[in-house]
């Protein structure tokens, strides 16, 4: 059976309420996957890639070359960290939601502009 090009999953309560690393990789490490939907407690991702179906960044595997990879990997993770260091550092005051997700969308905004020809981000808050 075919995979699906729209996958979707959780980050229940206890877990991070951004995507992970490999949630990013996940969507764009093939050219077979369109969209990712991930449903959080801030609220829902779209992850789309903007090369579905394109070859111009993969190789004869249809997987992301690894050079490529290894960029995208280093400068998302470096963002996700950051987004869990500044909450995680906020969490003694109890940092509200209100700020927790301008945080998120400001790391969100610099992914998607680093990532501008692989994937978008989209945020749908509850």
């Amino acid at each position: 059976m075919p995979r699906s090009a729209h996958v979707w999953h959780t980050h229940p309560k206890q877990s991070k309420p951004v995507p992970s690393i490999e949630d990013v990789i996940r969507v764009i490490s093939k050219n077979n996957r369109k969209t990712s939907v991930i449903v959080t407690t801030l609220g829902i991702y779209i992850l789309t890639n903007k090369n579905y179906s394109k070859s111009k960044y993969y190789n004869s595997e249809n997987k992301l070359t690894t050079e490529i990879r290894k960029h995208i990997t280093n400068y998302v993770t470096q963002e996700i960290n950051g987004i869990l260091r500044s909450i995680k550092s906020h969490s003694s005051i109890k940092m509200s939601n209100n700020k927790k997700r301008i945080v998120i969308n400001k790391s969100i905004n610099s992914i998607n502009t680093y990532l501008e020809k692989f994937i978008s981000i989209k945020l749908f808050e509850f």
